[in-house]
């Protein structure tokens, strides 16, 4: 299948090797509900597969699919918190008549994590799947997206040794917050409570210590709101020349 890179537009946040614009495609096949108790999914996705490989589903499916698509693909769809669907499908075109008995599945166009795995048994696609959600991703700098994953198995002996198939997660990146932002209100706004917090002793004339620490705080918080209101309408004037830039 074509697999073409992302151009990264953010040369100072490159893009992970891994990590490729997708197309949207348009899927036939049929698909399973696996629960999310069931200890072993993998398994009953594997299971799945196989029957329908061994009724003469896939066999049927392999007539419609795409020439320049030759892999069966499993995708995983509609997630809740109790489990999601499981299909079994092959990349048709946009006017290929569907099959008696079968549905259709988009998989949107997007950012995906590409994912290589050496062999095609449940415990190798298992084991890559492993090392994507507790290796990868804490690393990466991306979430993920939220949509269909896909396992992309080529036409061939699965069982094989020098067999490999492809894992697809979608993905986006983790928005990061500027640390000068965090320094702006930890560090920049200190002036402005101390100096509210001495006009608030010197307004107040107190000689107690209660009243001098309330006059205190409340002089040090309204500086404090003071230096927030006028930093948050400079970063929407500098916000607004960047979009004006932009435009132009």
């Amino acid at each position: 299948m074509e697999m073409q890179k992302s151009e990264n537009k953010d040369k100072r946040v490159p893009l992970a090797e891994n990590v490729r614009e997708y197309d949207e495609r348009r899927f036939m096949g049929r698909r399973t509900r696996i629960a999310a108790k069931q200890s072993t999914p993998g398994e009953k996705a594997r299971e799945f597969l196989l029957s329908l490989k061994q009724d003469g589903t896939v066999d049927e499916l392999k007539t419609v699919m795409k020439e320049d698509a030759q892999y069966i693909a499993g995708i995983c769809s509609n997630f809740t918190s109790k489990g999601y669907d499981y299909w079994v499908a092959v990349e048709v075109d946009n006017d290929t008549p569907l099959l008696e008995g079968y549905e259709t599945i988009f998989v949107p166009a997007g950012t995906y994590a590409y994912f290589d795995c050496e062999g095609g048994t449940n415990e190798a696609v298992t084991g890559c799947w492993s090392n994507v959600y507790n290796t990868w991703f804490p690393k990466s700098g991306y979430n993920h997206q939220g949509t269909q994953e896909m396992e992309i198995y080529p036409l061939g002996d699965m069982e094989a040794e020098d067999y490999r198939c492809t894992l697809l997660v979608p993905v986006r990146r983790i928005e990061r917050v500027p640390i000068n932002k965090y320094r702006r209100s930890a560090l920049g706004s200190a002036p402005f409570v101390l100096i509210g917090s001495v006009a608030g002793l010197l307004i107040s004339g107190a000689s107690d210590t209660k009243t001098m620490l309330i006059a205190a705080l409340v002089g040090g918080g309204l500086a404090w709101f003071l230096y927030e209101y006028i930093a948050k309408r400079r970063e929407e004037r500098e916000k607004a020349k960047e979009e004006a830039k932009k435009q132009q």
